[in-house]
Formats: structure tokens, sequence, C-alpha cells
């Protein structure tokens, strides 16, 4: 019994190293971002979209498709899809922040 578990250990370890994706909350995240306290710059603003593209590619690099554990193979497809999708939101607001901020900064100079 003790064997048959060796392989699912492996199967389980190769997800801890994900921690931060899994508990990444994109709403908060960005939420956090736009503090009125500390504001963000629409400069930092694209500098975090272009690291948040790049962990999305690293994850895609890192998570395979398919794990064999014993003689299972177990697609990782899904995870590894929903840990990306995050990044992906995460870009996705982060571009309607800056065009918020660009539509704010307009109407004051307008007005």
């Amino acid at each position: 019994m003790k064997r048959a578990i060796v392989p699912l250990n492996e199967y389980v370890q190769t997800f801890a190293a994900f921690e931060y994706e899994n508990s990444l909350n994109p709403d908060k995240y960005v939420k956090d971002l736009d503090n009125p306290e500390a504001p963000i710059s629409p400069d930092e603003l694209r500098a975090d979209i272009e690291r948040k593209k790049e962990a999305e590619e690293i994850l895609r690099s890192k998570i395979p498709e398919e794990i064999c554990v014993s003689m299972f193979r177990i697609s990782c497809k899904d995870i590894r899809n929903a840990y990306t999708g995050k990044y992906s939101q995460i870009v996705d607001k982060e571009i309607k922040l800056i065009a918020a901020k660009a539509k704010d900064k307009q109407y004051e100079i307008s007005a």
C-alpha cells in the first residue's frame, strides 16, 4: 500500500510549487493596485502587465498537459489553464484600469 502512495505523493508535490497561483485572486490583486492612498502609475501598471504575461508563459512551460502516475495518465491541462487564466484575468483588469485612469485624467484636463 505504501508503494502505491509514493507516485501520488510525487503528483501532489508537482503542484506544491504553485501555492501562490492557487491562492491568487485576480479581483483582489487589481483592487489592491488601485489603492487611492498609494496610486499606481500607468507605467507601473504596464510593467506589471508584462510581468504577468511572462509569469503566464512560465507556468505554461512548467506545468505539463499530462503526468504519468504509476500506470495512470492524469491530465493537468485544466489546472494549468486555471492558473494561467488568473494571470490573463489580471492583465485584462489592469488594461481596463489603465483605460479608466486615462479617462479620469482626460476629464480632469478638460474640466
